[in-house]
């Protein structure tokens, strides 16, 4: 989830046209007329969504926008670990080892890229974290840390490789007992995916959709280089000396960290980011930028490099196709900044 990224809807300034022989292929005739912007947003999944978007005219958006809420709200009904009656909660209590599930196009392929994803980082990103992350949520609540056996009796129930899937039979199956998942870290920006497809499938493809602080933005507005996104430190704020403005187009950014969410015990300041081979909190001050082709990518890539750690961290971003990353830590009282080289320059 997104902490520190403080989204700028000013536009960018345009960039010359293309040379003549470098013009693309003429607008559908809804792009040829003049686009307005319009903005909608809606609660779903516990969080707000935003979408704004350049159209015509306000019938020409309507449809696309009373889709993109239902498909939201249908896609909480799949991934939610709060609604006992969700997919993703009926997998947990009815698959048993030797006893696959079918399921839903859209929670396989929510499964299928965390799967992935845990493989690549070794478990940094782990979707069966949900034992620890509920004793997190109680302690945080109590401001008390959770008891040493139960937090071992979490852990021994964590581990992604009990998740097997079946691309065949679209099946998924748990091979150990009491496995919790929680799609916490890839669900909104796996939602703001669906969402931008809808809007393009509706002849809309610039449009921007903000979840909580997870950006996925489509083509640029009229007659602009992009869409602006303020980075910010640790201290969160637009007037922050490491914060930087960049320019964004058919991608994805979010920011996740400890800049808002996190609970101090004992004296010690514990982030709502677990590190699933620890089951605690990460207690170093740290924030993580990433930049990537897809929300869902940018969402959960976010959550694994701040796992993994400032130099593992960006050492695998930079593994990454189409990916980058700042990251910000404070060390000995001084907030420092470390970002990939491919990390977009600074725009005005």
């Amino acid at each position: 989830m997104s902490l520190a990224v403080a989204m700028a809807l000013e536009l960018c300034a345009g960039s010359p046209g293309p040379a003549a022989d470098d013009r693309p292929p003429p607008a559908p005739a809804a792009e040829r007329l003049p686009l307005h912007r319009y903005q909608y947003d809606f609660v779903a999944m516990g969080m707000k969504y935003l979408i704004v978007v350049y159209a015509p005219d306000e019938a020409s958006v309507a449809r696309a926008l009373e889709e993109s809420e239902s498909c939201v709200h249908h896609l909480d009904q799949v991934m939610s670990d709060y609604n006992t009656e969700s997919e993703l909660s009926r997998l947990g209590s009815n698959s048993k080892p030797g006893l696959p599930v079918k399921l839903s196009p859209e929670l396989y392929e929510v499964l299928d890229h965390s799967l992935e994803l845990s493989s690549q980082t070794n478990g940094a990103f782990d979707i069966t974290v949900g034992p620890v992350i509920s004793l997190w949520r109680t302690a945080r609540r109590l401001k008390k840390m959770p008891a040493k056996d139960a937090l071992e009796k979490a852990l021994s129930r964590i581990g992604w490789e009990a998740v097997k899937l079946d691309p065949v039979s679209r099946t998924a199956e748990l091979t150990r007992e009491e496995i919790e998942l929680d799609l916490g870290g890839i669900a909104a920006g796996f939602a703001c995916d669906k969402v931008l497809a809808i809007l393009k499938s509706h002849g809309l493809p610039r449009a921007l959709i903000e979840a909580s602080g997870d950006i996925l933005v489509g083509d640029p507005p009229p007659d602009r280089e992009g869409w602006k996104v303020t980075v910010t430190g640790l201290s969160g704020g637009t007037e922050d000396a490491g914060a930087r403005t960049v320019t964004l187009n058919n991608a994805s950014i979010t920011t996740s960290g400890d800049a808002r969410q996190f609970v101090e015990i004992d004296g010690q300041r514990y982030s709502h980011i677990v590190d699933p081979k620890t089951g605690l909190g990460l207690s170093r001050r740290s924030s993580t930028t990433v930049i990537a082709p897809t929300g869902w990518q940018a969402d959960s890539y976010a959550t694994a490099v701040n796992v993994l750690g400032e130099d593992a961290g960006i050492a695998w971003i930079e593994k990454q196709p189409g990916c980058s990353a700042v990251m910000f830590e404070i060390i000995d009282g001084t907030e420092v900044r470390k970002e990939s080289r491919n990390f977009p320059p600074v725009t005005h």
